[in-house]
């Protein structure tokens, strides 16, 4: 079927894999109405009834990542998956409870145990604890007055995500502890493996010798290994998806640049450097250890509107035309990157400008999708595809709230010579979208 499918010009089904963090910010409407309830009966303290609507609402039948139970009129058990954690808990007339395993350990040092403390003081809702089996676990209890389900949301969402995000750190830094994985972790098949660690290798090495080979016009112009390193870090984050240390790395890279204002930009790069050099240390086996797929219930990313889109790369490609006149011009590319990298990673934007930016990521990171079984979108002469792109667009635009903008008028914007100005134009036709009138 493949070859006469090729033979009449069409293409092959690609593929289906999944890109990014996981994000719970759009959620459906029947979903929201249980909210509504949970609130109503939490006001009218029928706390029971508040908590099963409060997990209804938690629920993604398709993820399956939360089940509930009631064993008796006045005691629920539940189990909420987020990433390798399974959390466990149940609620009865004395309130809500809940507990997630993060390590095995027959003791702590004091320096596992000074780690552990400071992390407590950070932590709001929920608290490190050993249980009766010496199991190092995360706790979280309320009574029910107290227990709102905005609480109940927001206590459990920060004991979810730091025990699935904390999990495995704690035990790659302390030799006590020992993991224990209770969620629901699907592994990676072999092929999907070796693409996955040759382009983590790759994109490391590519950065990392760009850097050790950087010259006076990177000194002179730092901000262009910036957006070289940052996207790299960033891309990885959102192609991969790592757990564990190197998720960690990345978000410390991410925090270097955008909230330590005491450093030069070449200090800062310096520091991100650095970051990276320990990131790519990582053996082969440790860093597969950390790619696989899972079950989520919260997301890390950030809700945003389309303005957020169009202020980072306003922000940013005010810098294009100059790099690509300059002797720096063969990294041009890496500012559309940067600007398309950095709001997948960082930010939950609304559904058409994801899978816009997704395009857009697919161009730019050509040869690790067509590894992975994906119609290339660049042609040999590293002139975009027009043709490629135009149905992929048209798909898009028509499952939107833009379905009056023809597939034609946004490729009329676009620059298809190379995947840099390709990438200019196109962020910049995304920018242009009006979300009020939903035309272009």
């Amino acid at each position: 079927m493949k070859f006469f499918r090729n033979l009449l010009g069409q293409e092959a089904a690609e593929p289906c894999y999944a890109f990014g963090r996981f994000s719970d910010v759009y959620q459906a409407e029947e979903r929201l109405i249980h909210w509504e309830r949970a609130i109503e009966a939490h006001d009218k303290k029928i706390y029971l009834s508040s908590i099963k609507h409060f997990l209804t609402y938690l629920t993604d039948e398709h993820e399956g990542n939360v089940s509930f139970e009631e064993p008796s009129h006045d005691k629920l058990r539940f189990k909420v998956y987020q990433g390798s954690k399974c959390i466990e808990g149940f609620a009865n007339q004395d309130g809500f409870f809940a507990e997630a395993v993060i390590a095995r350990c027959e003791s702590l040092s004091l320096g596992a145990m000074r780690t552990l403390l400071e992390e407590n003081y950070e932590l709001r809702y929920s608290a490190y604890a050993l249980d009766s089996d010496n199991k190092l676990t995360m706790v979280m209890h309320t009574d029910h007055q107290d227990g709102s389900p905005y609480k109940l949301y927001y206590g459990l969402k920060e004991l979810a995500t730091q025990a699935d995000k904390r999990d495995d750190v704690l035990v790659n830094t302390f030799a006590e502890l020992s993991p224990v994985f209770n969620g629901n972790i699907q592994h990676l098949g072999e092929r999907e493996k070796r693409i996955k660690l040759n382009y983590f290798r790759n994109s490391m090495s590519r950065a990392l010798d760009i850097y050790r080979q950087a010259g006076v016009s990177f000194e002179k112009y730092p901000g262009m290994l910036s957006y070289i390193m940052l996207s790299t870090a960033f891309m990885i984050d959102y192609l991969l998806k790592p757990e564990g240390k190197t998720m960690d790395h990345i978000e410390k890279i991410f925090a270097t640049f955008f909230h330590i204002n005491t450093l030069t930009p070449q200090r800062k790069n310096a520091a991100i450097y650095h970051e990276l050099m320990a990131m790519s240390d990582v053996t082969d086996d440790a860093l597969l250890e950390e790619l696989y797929d899972t079950k989520h219930t919260f997301g890390r990313l950030e809700a945003a509107a389309h303005i957020k889109l169009q202020e980072v790369a306003e922000q940013e490609l005010v810098h294009f035309d100059w790099y690509v006149q300059s002797d720096l011009s063969q990294y041009a590319e890496y500012i559309p990157r940067y600007v398309c990298s950095l709001l997948l990673f960082g930010y939950a934007l609304p559904i058409t400008d994801h899978r816009l930016l997704q395009i857009l990521a697919r161009v730019q990171e050509n040869d690790f999708f067509t590894s992975l079984g994906y119609n290339s979108l660049v042609k040999h002469d590293g002139m975009v595809d027009e043709k490629k792109i135009m149905p992929l667009l048209e798909k898009i635009l028509k499952a939107s709230p833009f379905q009056k903008v023809a597939p034609k008028q946004f490729s009329h914007l676009l620059d298809y010579r190379d995947k840099a100005h390709f990438g200019d134009s196109y962020l910049r036709a995304v920018s242009k979208l009006d979300y009020k009138n939903f035309t272009l």
